[in-house]
């Protein structure tokens, strides 16, 4: 990833021009091939493309919005009309996951969801919803653990004392 991609931390995108005070629109172009989300072929054809506008996270105190051009695909393989997809941005949000995750993280740092919904220009409830989504991707790995089931036969020996422990 050359270097002047790397304030976007998202792959596959590269920088062509930069416009604006805020929020600062960054105009991107996705570089890898697009594929098939149906049957993951590289077989396609462009039907239409359009001008994708995506929010994205701040840089210092500034919004960012990414202005790239998106495909209407055909796949040949599996016959199956589709936009094309990109990482980083799930299908059919205006805003990265980046930014889900740095309102996400004010948020947890006590800034209340009525200041970031006017700082970002959004509602309250889509605040609390991407926190939440995030807070259940955050937390998902603690739900995973399993506490050790010991059973009579593999329990480790419990130490036997005289008098009292302490």
């Amino acid at each position: 990833m050359p270097q002047k991609d790397i304030i976007l931390s998202l792959p596959g995108f590269t920088i062509k021009n930069v416009s604006g005070h805020n929020p600062i629109i960054i105009d991107v172009h996705y570089r890898n091939k697009p594929r098939c989300p149906a049957c993951n072929g590289r077989n396609v054809r462009k039907k239409a493309s359009f001008i994708r506008r995506v929010r994205h996270e701040p840089i210092g105190h500034r919004q960012t919005v990414l202005r790239f051009k998106a495909y209407k695909l055909y796949c040949h393989t599996c016959q199956r009309y589709f936009n094309q997809q990109f990482p980083g941005i799930n299908k059919y949000q205006r805003a990265t996951e980046r930014l889900h995750n740095h309102l996400y993280h004010r948020h947890t740092e006590g800034v209340s969801q009525q200041s970031l919904a006017r700082d970002f220009k959004m509602g309250k409830a889509t605040i609390e919803r991407w926190y939440h989504q995030q807070y259940v991707l955050a937390h998902k790995e603690i739900d995973v653990r399993h506490c050790p089931v010991y059973s009579d036969l593999i329990r480790p020996p419990i130490p036997v004392t005289l008098g009292h422990p302490f």
